[in-house]
């Protein structure tokens, strides 16, 4: 199974294959992570500590068709979908957790503010909340899987406030373009996954005949549909 995004028009609707409604490839956001090499031995690595019952973390990068900065520009990995409360943090650089010890990854997921509160603090500025509305906020709207449910909300009551559900939409998605915004041409982000789950074979490639057959075996041996991207 092949879902080749480079043959797709940007208003394609990719609910059709399984997306979450009102997805095209123009606002398509993905989760990757890239393996070094075409060796499938990384690939078997990242896919297994998707599964739940490791309780793995995964490091990813938050990707559009047209900002494909990956670490390091590798060029094939896993696409991985999260609940959001196993988002551990983002931040619109590398946060060098490849080279952490687990302790100083733990203790940066637990103590770097700037890397667990990027999110929450455009959106609060934008909506002019605090701490204490946004956790309101929050409760009231975490029950949502994707944020085009906001579209069939009406407004919603912050103690005296009243915010628009659809104005809150385009609030979320610009403070999650934040990461995936091109800077200095070479830049690109991370974003730390809690027990992710696998659901895609990522290749930056223009065509599935320039995919090493190693990962071609691997997407049929773990029945994933893969993903091509383009260069």
């Amino acid at each position: 199974r092949v879902i080749d995004f480079t043959k797709l028009p940007k208003n394609f609707d990719l609910s059709k294959y399984g997306f979450s409604p009102n997805t095209t490839p123009e606002n398509l956001r993905l989760f990757v992570h890239m393996i070094s090499k075409s060796s499938t031995e990384d690939l078997l690595t990242a896919y297994q500590l998707s599964n739940p019952i490791y309780e793995g973390t995964l490091c990813a990068s938050y990707i559009s068709l047209s900002n494909k900065k990956t670490f390091r520009e590798f060029n094939y990995g896993l696409s991985l979908e999260c609940e959001n409360i196993n988002i551990a943090n983002a931040y619109y650089e590398d946060q060098y957790s490849f080279i952490s010890t687990f302790d100083d990854f733990s203790n940066s997921i637990i103590n770097d503010s700037k890397h667990r509160a990027l999110i929450s603090q455009n959106i609060m500025k934008k909506l002019n909340l605090t701490i204490s509305e946004y956790i309101e906020l929050y409760s009231k709207i975490q029950h949502l899987k994707y944020s085009s449910q906001l579209n069939n909300l009406s407004d919603i009551k912050i103690g005296t406030k009243k915010i628009n559900a659809k104005q809150l939409k385009r609030i979320i998605t610009e403070a999650n373009e934040e990461l995936i915004k091109i800077n200095g041409g070479s830049l690109y982000n991370e974003v730390n996954l809690y027990a992710p789950k696998a659901n895609a074979i990522i290749a930056k490639v223009n065509s599935i005949k320039e995919m090493p057959s190693e990962i071609l075996s691997f997407a049929h041996q773990h029945n994933l549909p893969i993903y091509i991207l383009g260069e």
